[in-house]
């Protein structure tokens, strides 16, 4: 139906439902509940009105009445319709209101209760998981507070439940039951003490508890009238105690509540004026104003550790004296949150508190494990040895001595970090052993020291293992005695036992200071009856304890424990025979009744199938090895090979027709094993290779259970020596595995996994490709068997076997190509298979992950013969790589590398494990360079050939490096690779005597690190090339201030080789004097004054008078501040040799060291005298010495290139930028417009706005343009190359050229500051922290210098600490801080307002 005005429509329409409902009420009360049972809205809404109608008295008595409608009626409603209620929050509504008014207008108020009192009870026992029925239950405590009498009804609500529920899971349960509380509790006097109850519950997790706790605060304080019981909650100690472990907790939200806790109770006690008492919250009214400050740090710092930027937590932590105050817990706690934070910079901060500021608590046990774990996962460990100083003084004390000893095996370790804890322990041991030892508590301390030290196996770096053990068994030195309980002793020495497969130990390396070990404390009665169960494997034990113990000076010292070890262990008396050889006369009977007896037992045993026991088989191997030692005497030794002759008559009878059963073919294995060295190889060895098959023994073994020695991977282990005995005692050229079955049977051997069987399977090959020589790997049936061994290697990565499974192997790769004769390799063209350079490359590539990898490549590389390396395709990479080769180090590895140095430990490696030296990858780049030497020396046709191609390589490799990256860091990857290519090229342009004009190009013309030059200039001094034609190349105008000072330098060294003065090279210098470059003209000025003084008589005729004239320079106040350190530069020191300059010292060692190269870098001697030798002397000539410097203070040692210029590479480098530069020069603005050079220079005073931490060029440049705009005196930024970016310019619209900006690199800032504060400069930071003032505010000095944050971390707290002054901009909004720009630009405008604008208006 259509209507022709807006206003009839809307009148028209006009919805009408719910009087219609009235009307229908009205007519028809019966249809109305009808649709009020089927929830139509309309009619809810309706009967509402209706009931409103009869509370107020207006209807009729008969509508409506209490048999039509009741409470009754409507709980049976929400039951029926619970569901579809619980998603219609209106339709709900209307019910909880009708409800209400139900109760209200009732008659029968028995019925009322009645009905309340049963929804009660269903609530408690059922209706509480639904979330309607909390809104049903508030409606009722609500009209309870209306109606007094239902009070009694709604307090019969289970109160602990219901406070309960508040831990629900369902927030929506948490919340409504929470609105229930609060309205119960101002009428259930029980209620506050269940709430108080639960709080105690133990099930709870502490997040629910802190959340209880803070509503029941809130709920109280919103209450009325509840002022005795807010008291008495704030004064119970286990409430605080919830407190401080939410404030702990992980969760955000818990964090929140407990400080918003803290807050209302401080808020509560200041507003009231009362003292409070209690263990952890007290109040006091006259500490009022100290107890606020205590209180409101603490907020400050817990707010800070919620952030996870340094620069918004440290200054925070600056407040945690002012805790101080408050019950050491608050501090406590505190801490426990710093060394739980996730910041690296925030838990290493705690940890010099706790180390500085605090004493060991013993009461805080779990606060102190926090420290040691932090300490273990976050500690930065700068300087070692001052850390172990302060860790000494912190666990200096008996208590807590013994809490770190006891602890330190609950933790899984770092190395470096326990090399520190273990320290600290050994510099304890001595001073606190008596003490313990007067309380009884040595047994206590031997017992954790033991379980300390066998930590030691688990860590990864194996010397640091080594040392921590040493440290470690020297304090139980400290705590033994001679009561002590031999078993704590012996159990250190299993511990020791374990490390002799790596290292060769000896008690003399863990004596005390007085010459005796703990071991002396081991009474021989408490060994006698240990005899039985030592075994020949326990070499330590065998060897420095009861050897020891048994013999002295060749004689027997302990008869009575040589008899008894003789009765018990008679394999173990053999060991100990081998030591001492000369004792064969007290064992000669012995040996030959055992070997008669055994040979009668054997034969007896063999005729009645009786098994020989594993004792037997143990005795029988350690009198073969006497045999083999030669130990013996001639009546034994005949007597020991009448056995050996039995056994093979034995092993030769049952290989005719082997046994696979169980006990038959282990005892077959086990006698061939024994006599596979010496014996018959035609009766015994070769048919035991050749009949037993390896498949058949797998199917029976997989059936052997039995627990008696020896296991099956023993077994395995026998099989492969057998083979390795076949094969090295069979002629050199007959080969032993003649089919891909031969081979197979290494495969075999190696799917048992055993590492032992890997090792003599790799023996075994090694010693084939030895006997066949360089046609070894002809045999394609060969290579799936090298390949397997790899990847079996590979699956002990991460084991301390793996460097020498991995050293076997390249040995192997490269054993047959060792004993090729010169001759011989040119006759058979032999050359290197293409199987082994690709395992070469594979292995290169992982040698820049894996530690000491590459030394063994190329160390096994070059024991090949010259000739052969020439001839192989692909060398000149490989040298170049090898030249080149390291990775700048990790900071763990090189914290590792300076503690295993300066610790002070040998340490006793079996063989010379040279993978964990510190400079292994040194080594690496010697030995590759000094193959070069070995090439020059032999008379191959090729070898001049190839060292010019190897020039021609480094030279190109060099340019490649400059033209990828102009710019680099010292120290860098770039730097460190362009450094020891020049290494190479010393060496290798001094044999082939070519000119080094490519050199001399990048001297002059490049910028690099400063020892890069220094060789630079070795190169060019030491060549042919004429010094006038090297003087000639400074008419290039091209050519870097760094160059030019460089052939200042050759010109000296050129001289100093001479031994004369040319005249003419003063008169080329003395132009130079008068350069426009500063350091330019202090070099040449200090080139002429040392010529003079060393080689003319510079005190009569114009040499005087130029002498003279320098040394009036040299005097001058800006020269002054330079001359120390350029006069003491080592070049013009006068140790170089001039004759021989490029000795592999100067190379390696001299000039990294002098130029503060890293350590890693600085090649020591003994390596270089190592790898001389290890090249058969080749290049010892030009070893050179190690030459002493003159050294600056650590203030003056800067670089000794003064060069300054505009852009390019020289501002990456270290260079030095005099602070003063920064400054405003009057000399600079002479081109600007006379009005601004006024405006700008009139005075001194002005502001310097220091961006260095701003990295954005739009940022940039805005603050050059508002800085010009507000007359600034200065803008300081991080790098003047950003002036040229487009992104800069975009926004500064040509500011920088009216501008004074200057360049200050980010590490030099606080420097900077300091320097300006010596200035009278006031330095102002644009920040927000606890302690800044508004911008308007702020009082800003004449002479100020503002300093900008980074745009996402602002300020970092070492700048924060010199601020003088710290201004922040008042902020409204919501979002967290402005642009970086628009901050410098409203500082600079407030600055300008405070000074220019009042200036211009007076």
């Amino acid at each position: 139906m259509g209507f022709r005005t807006k206003f009839v429509q809307n009148l028209c329409t006009t919805d009408t439902e719910i009087y219609e409902q009235l009307l229908q009420f009205a007519l028809n009360e019966h249809i109305f509940l009808q649709n009020v049972q089927n929830l139509r809205k309309p009619s809810l809404e309706a009967l509402v009105y209706v009931l409103l109608i009869k509370q107020r008295g207006k209807l009729p008595d008969a509508m409506l009445s209490g048999e039509k409608f009741s409470l009754k009626t409507i709980m049976s409603l929400i039951q029926q319709n619970h569901l579809r209620l619980q998603g219609d929050s209106e339709t709900s509504r209307w019910i909880l209101s009708a409800l209400a008014l139900t109760v209200l207008t009732a008659n029968d108020t028995e019925a009322v209760h009645s009905e309340l009192d049963t929804f009660v009870k269903r609530f408690d026992q059922e209706l509480h998981e639904i979330p309607l029925y909390y809104d049903v239950l508030q409606t009722f405590l609500i009209l309870a507070k209306e109606d007094a009498e239902l009070m009694p009804h709604c307090c019969q609500l289970n109160g602990e439940q219901m406070v309960r529920r508040l831990t629900s899971e369902s927030k929506t349960i948490r919340m409504k039951a929470l609105a229930c509380l609060q309205t119960l509790l101002e009428f259930n006097s029980n209620l506050y003490g269940q709430w108080l109850c639960v709080l105690q519950s133990p099930n709870l997790m502490i997040e629910s508890k802190v959340f209880l706790l803070f509503q029941l605060l809130e709920t109280l304080l919103r209450t009325g009238g509840r002022e005795a019981d807010i008291q008495h909650t704030l004064q119970q100690d286990h409430v605080w105690t919830l407190v401080i472990e939410g404030i702990a907790s992980k969760d955000a939200v818990c964090r929140k509540e407990t400080l918003a806790t803290i807050q209302h109770a401080i808020g509560y006690a200041q507003q009231c004026e009362l003292d409070l008492t209690g263990q952890y919250f007290n109040w006091s009214q006259d500490k009022s104003a100290q107890l606020t400050n205590a209180w409101q740090s603490f907020v400050t710092i817990v707010e800070a550790l919620n952030e996870s930027q340094t620069h918004l937590i440290l200054p925070a932590l600056e407040m945690i004296e002012k805790v101080q105050p408050l019950h050491v817990a608050w501090s406590n706690v505190l801490l426990r949150l710093i060394l739980l934070h996730e910041n690296g910079r925030v838990v290493n901060h705690g940890l010099n508190y706790f180390l500085q500021h605090r004493s060991f608590d013993p009461t805080e046990t779990e606060l102190e494990k926090q420290f040691l774990e932090a300490f273990n996962r976050a500690a930065l460990l700068e300087n070692v040895q001052e850390m172990i100083a302060k860790l000494s003084a912190y666990y200096g004390k008996r208590e807590a001595f013994a809490y770190l000893v006891q602890t330190l095996p609950e933790i899984e370790w770092k190395s470096v970090q326990y090399y520190c804890l273990v320290r600290v322990i050994h510099n304890g041991a001595g001073e606190l052993a008596g003490e313990c030892k007067r309380l009884d508590e040595a047994a206590t301390m031997l017992r954790s020291l033991t379980s300390c030290a066998k930590l030691c196996h688990a860590i990864k770096n194996v010397p640091l293992r080594y040392v921590t053990f040493v440290l470690l068994v020297k304090s139980v030195n400290h705590f033994s005695e001679p009561t002590t309980d031999p078993g704590l002793l012996l159990a250190v020495v299993a511990e020791m036992e374990k490390l002799t497969p790596i290292f060769s130990i000896s008690l003399g390396q863990f004596q005390s200071e007085a010459g005796w070990t703990f071991c002396d404390h081991i009474a021989d009665t408490a060994l006698m009856p240990l005899l039985e169960k030592v075994t020949v494997a326990d070499t330590f034990f065998v060897e420095q304890v009861l050897a020891s113990r048994i013999v002295e000076h060749g004689c027997i010292k302990n008869e009575q424990l040589f008899d008894v070890l003789i009765d018990a262990n008679f394999p173990v008396c053999l060991k100990v025979f081998q030591l001492f050889p000369k004792l064969d006369h007290l064992l000669r009977r012995k040996i030959s009744g055992i070997v008669h007896s055994t040979i009668s037992s054997i034969k007896v045993g063999n005729k009645t199938n009786d098994p020989i026991p594993h004792k037997t088989f143990t005795l029988l191997a350690e009198m073969f090895h006497l045999n083999s030692a030669q130990h013996l005497s001639t009546e034994l030794d005949s007597e020991l090979n009448l056995l050996r002759l039995h056994l093979e008559e034995i092993v030769a009878e049952r290989l005719q027709c082997f046994d696979y059963a169980q006990a038959s073919a282990k005892e077959t294995i086990q006698l061939t094993h024994l006599i596979a060295a010496q014996g018959d190889l035609d009766r015994t060895v070769h048919p035991f290779f050749a009949s037993v098959s390896l498949k058949e023994l797998e199917t029976s073994f997989g059936r052997y259970q039995s627990e008696q020695p020896p296991s099956i991977d023993q077994l395995y282990v026998m099989i492969a020596e057998i083979y390795l005995h076949c094969r090295q005692r069979s002629p050199n050229y007959p080969k032993m595995f003649t089919s891909e079955t031969c081979w197979s049977k290494l495969i075999n051997l190696l799917d048992v996994g055993n590492i032992h069987v890997l090792t003599v399977v790799i023996d075994i090959l090694q010693t084939d490709g030895e006997k066949i020589g360089s046609d070894w790997y002809d045999d394609e049936a060969l290579l799936p068997v090298v390949n397997r061994c790899y990847s079996e290697i590979l699956n002990y990565r991460k084991s301390d076997h793996f460097m020498r499974l991995m050293e076997k192997f390249v040995r192997m790769l490269f054993q047959p190509y060792v004993a090729c004769r010169p001759e011989t390799i040119e006759s058979e063209e032999i050359t290197i298979s293409c199987f082994v350079t690709g395992y070469v490359g594979k292995l290169l590539e992982q040698a820049s992950t894996i530690g000491g990898l590459a030394n063994v490549v190329y160390e096994s590389m070059y024991r090949l013969p010259v000739e052969l390396l020439l001839d192989w395709l692909g060398f000149d990479k490989l040298l170049l790589q090898g030249i080149i080769f390291g990775e700048v180090p990790k900071r763990e590895q090189k914290l590792e590398s300076d503690v295993i140095d300066a610790c002070g430990v040998p340490l006793p490696f079996k063989q010379h494990s040279r993978h964990h030296l510190a400079q292994a990858d040194a080594r690496v780049r010697v030995l590759c360079v000094l193959v070069l030497y070995r090439i020059a020396s032999t008379n191959h046709p090729v070898a001049v050939l190839f060292l010019l191609k190897v020039e021609r390589m480094l030279i190109e490799r060099f340019a490649q490096l400059t033209k990828a990256k102009e710019r680099y860091y010292a120290d860098s990857i770039t730097h460190r690779q362009k450094l020891r290519i020049v290494q190479a090229l010393c060496v290798v342009l001094k044999l082939t005597g070519t000119q080094p004009y490519p050199v001399l190009n990048a001297m002059l013309y490049e910028t690099n690190q400063p020892n890069i030059n220094y060789l630079f200039e070795l190169i060019v001094a030491d060549s042919t090339i004429d010094t006038l034609t090297v003087w000639n190349t400074l008419r290039n105008e091209q050519v870097k201030v760094s160059g030019i000072q460089s052939v200042f330098v050759i010109l000296w060294l050129r001289c100093c080789r001479e031994q004369a003065l040319d005249e003419q090279y003063i008169n080329l210098l003395l132009p130079w004097t008068m350069a426009q470059n500063f350091s330019t003209r202090l070099y040449a000025q200090i080139t002429i004054k040392k010529l003079l003084e060393r080689f003319a008589q510079h005190n009569r005729g114009p040499l005087r008078q130029i002498y003279d004239a320098v040394n009036s320079y040299l005097r001058q106040g800006n020269v002054e501040r330079n001359i120390e350190r350029c006069m003491k530069d080592f070049r013009f020191g006068g140790v170089l040799d001039g004759h021989n300059l490029l000795t592999l010292a100067n190379v390696f060692h001299n000039i990294p060291k002098v130029s503060d190269a890293p350590a890693e870098d600085v090649v020591g001697m003994d390596v270089l005298l190592e790898c001389v030798q290890a090249h058969g002397g080749c290049g010892e000539k030009n070893l050179g010495q190690v030459l002493e410097f003159n050294t600056l203070p650590a203030e003056k040692r800067e670089t000794l290139f003064l060069a300054q210029s505009f852009g390019g590479s020289d501002f990456v480098q270290r260079k030095i930028v005099p602070l003063k530069s920064l400054e405003p020069n009057p000399e600079l603005l002479l081109g600007l417009p006379q009005h601004l050079c006024a405006k700008k220079m009139d005075c001194t005073d002005g502001l310097i706005v220091v961006a260095s931490l701003v990295n954005r060029a739009p940022n940039l440049g805005g603050l050059a343009r508002t800085g010009e705009i507000f007359a600034i005196k200065q803008l300081v930024i991080n790098s003047l190359q950003d002036i040229g970016n487009k992104e800069f310019q975009a926004l500064s619209m040509t500011a920088e050229k009216w501008l004074k900006i200057g360049e200050l690199k980010t590490h030099r800032v606080v420097e900077y500051l300091r320097e300006m504060k010596e200035k009278g400069y006031s330095v102002v930071g644009a920040e927000q922290t606890t302690g800044s003032k508004p911008i308007h505010r702020l009082q800003f000095p004449k002479k100020s210098v503002l300093v900008l944050g980074h745009e996402k971390n602002g300020l970092p707290a070492e700048i924060i600490r010199h601020l003088d002054l710290i201004g922040e901009i008042p902020q409204f909004g919501v979002v967290r801080s402005l642009n970086v720009h628009v901050t410098g630009a409203i500082f600079m405008w407030e600055y300008a307002k405070q000074h220019h604008v009042v200036a211009t208006d007076c």
